[in-house]
């Protein structure tokens, strides 16, 4: 059992590896209005102009 426990944290890294990978590589890449990134921000801007009203003032978005 510990040698697939050992064998599912390997994987499940490799995994991690693998994505963070990844996004690296989409983020060195850059991203218009056309792309994968454009349209995840602008579902993001639609989705805060529904959520903060008109005229209002945010001081800060943060992800961590």
């Amino acid at each position: 059992m510990i040698a697939s426990l050992r064998e599912l944290n390997s994987k499940k890294e490799l995994f991690r590896q693998q994505r963070e990978a990844q996004w690296d590589m989409v983020s060195a890449k850059g991203y218009d209005e056309k792309s994968m990134g454009g349209a995840y921000h602008r579902r993001i801007r639609d989705v805060y102009r529904f959520l903060i009203p008109p005229d209002s003032r945010v001081l800060e978005l943060v992800c961590a």
